[in-house]
């Protein structure tokens, strides 16, 4: 488990330069939203969290969906900068279990 953290650590660096129109921005929300998706295994046990992986998968894709109106490859970056420092902070242990059962519990209740 932990060469996995390491491994979804390494893959959250990139480089933070602005996107040069809509698709290179899309295309990299779409990289950050797969490292989310892959880090929810992880995640899930290293936090001792009590949703399942799939109520996990529709929460993340229901914050997703909450920006999906944003067409400024300029406010993409800024939101996909962010949701790396977010996902790393998750991975490097700087939150807390409260602190990420908090962002699941921001919706009301999934059934997958």
């Amino acid at each position: 488990e932990l060469r996995m953290n390491l491994n979804a650590i390494n893959n959250a660096r990139y480089n933070t330069f602005s996107s040069k129109n809509l698709r290179e921005a899309t295309a990299k929300s779409r990289i950050l939203y797969r490292e989310c998706l892959k880090s929810i295994p992880f995640v899930k046990s290293a936090y001792d969290l009590e949703s399942s992986e799939s109520e996990m998968q529709v929460r993340l894709r229901k914050q997703w969906n909450k920006n999906k109106h944003v067409h400024d490859p300029d406010l993409i970056d800024t939101l996909v900068f962010m949701g790396r420092s977010e996902l790393e902070d998750t991975l490097n242990f700087y939150k807390t279990r409260s602190h990420v059962q908090t962002v699941l519990d921001r919706d009301e209740p999934v059934h997958p």
